[in-house]
């Protein structure tokens, strides 16, 4: 058979001239494909793994938001010389839950303290002690449920039936003046029980407008307002208050941005006060300046008390 006979050279791959064969796909499509398919593949996987981080948040938040010792919280042993003992009171759900009352010697004064979501009264005795000498009143250091040997898990729900309890406690056990203080998530109670009932005063401790405000700031790339439970809606609340307002924050807090708590400030009515620490964060907001801190909180308590 003559050359002439197949109209050229047959090329190794089978196809005269290089030619490919019917139906087969040319080289140059196949790489662009390849690549293509590869993108959407990682694209893919992607999507699954935010949706798994997403998943577990969802399941887990609640760990996450309330990290706080379980541990039996116990009072030091100068106590009793300080004026510190243990209280009892029952929530609406049946609860018997745990607190310590610091009780100043002249002051009719009480300032119920609502902590953070971290430690437990133990971790926050000295401050207490504090508030208690500094902005001459009495204190009830509250624990919320499942914090400082207190039984049950908490929830934002459940953790309003333990601030009402305490209320109650300190409504039956004393006769003066009442100052709500909530320190970082302790505000949205604060807030809470202060939109409920008529109280003299409220001091706001690193606040913030809500928790998913707070959470977005962090996790900007997360759909926080769909994820989160309880949220804690303080700048939905704080207009509907109507007794004077202290307001403290640290210029530096990474936690609760400043600018967070400037809006639930805006947003409260008058009589209100904003102190900003300079260079304080979060957990350090007290310590920093002292003086100014508690100077602030005694000229407050004093004001509030006045007849």
């Amino acid at each position: 058979m003559t050359e002439a006979a197949n109209g050229g050279e047959l090329d190794p791959r089978g196809s005269p001239d290089g030619a490919t064969s019917e139906g087969a796909a040319p080289e140059s499509a196949l790489r662009k494909k390849r690549p293509r398919r590869s993108l959407l593949q990682t694209l893919r996987r992607l999507l699954v793994l935010y949706l798994l981080i997403c998943l577990g948040l969802f399941a887990l938040q609640r760990k996450i938001q309330y990290p706080g010792d379980a541990s039996h919280a116990s009072l030091p042993d100068n106590a009793l010389r300080r004026h510190v003992r243990e209280v009892e009171f029952k929530t609406s759900d049946g609860l018997t839950l745990t607190a310590w009352f610091h009780a100043h010697k002249t002051s009719g004064t009480t300032i119920i303290l609502f902590p953070g979501n971290g430690g437990n009264r133990e971790w926050r005795y000295g401050f207490a002690q504090m508030v208690r000498g500094q902005g001459r009143a009495s204190v009830l250091q509250v624990d919320y449920r499942g914090y400082g040997g207190n039984p049950g898990k908490p929830t934002e729900e459940r953790i309003y039936l333990d601030a009402e309890a305490a209320l109650a406690w300190v409504r039956e056990n004393t006769d003066g003046p009442i100052v709500l203080m909530g320190e970082s998530l302790g505000t949205g109670v604060a807030i809470e029980m202060a939109s409920r009932h008529p109280i003299d005063g409220l001091i706001i401790h690193a606040g913030y407008t809500s928790t998913v405000d707070v959470g977005a700031s962090h996790f900007w790339f997360l759909p926080v307002g769909l994820l989160l439970r309880d949220r804690f809606q303080s700048g939905a609340k704080i207009g509907g208050i109507q007794c004077p307002l202290l307001f403290l924050h640290g210029k530096s807090d990474r936690v609760i941005p400043i600018r967070i708590g400037e809006k639930l400030f805006s947003l409260a009515n008058e009589p209100k006060k904003w102190i900003a620490i300079e260079g304080a964060g979060h957990d350090d907001l007290w310590l920093i300046d002292v003086g100014r801190y508690f100077s602030a909180v005694r000229d407050f308590i004093t004001d509030v008390s006045e007849p």
